[in-house]
């Protein structure tokens, strides 16, 4: 049961890159862009996408995602598997 006390964590998937991207970007605009310079924020907001998350996906690094009823809450990146 996934009710709205309940925090579910399960490997990310491709289909889960847009709203990876969304909930990374969102929190970002809010508490860490403002810090950036314009060209920081540029260069952040492009290796957020959707098509920047799920290519990284392919390429061996793994997100870890945090659901609430419903809802994508957290994220987690970790390197790219066989790693270290």
């Amino acid at each position: 049961m996934n009710d709205l006390r309940t925090v579910a964590i399960r490997a990310g998937e491709a289909a889960d890159a847009e709203s990876i991207s969304m909930l990374i970007l969102e929190l970002a605009e809010r508490f860490v862009l403002p810090e950036f310079s314009a060209e920081g924020r540029e260069r952040f907001s492009t290796a957020h996408t959707p098509a920047a998350i799920a290519a990284l996906m392919e390429s061996g690094y793994r997100y870890h995602v945090a659901e609430c009823g419903g809802e994508l809450v957290g994220v987690r990146l970790s390197g790219p598997q066989g790693a270290g």
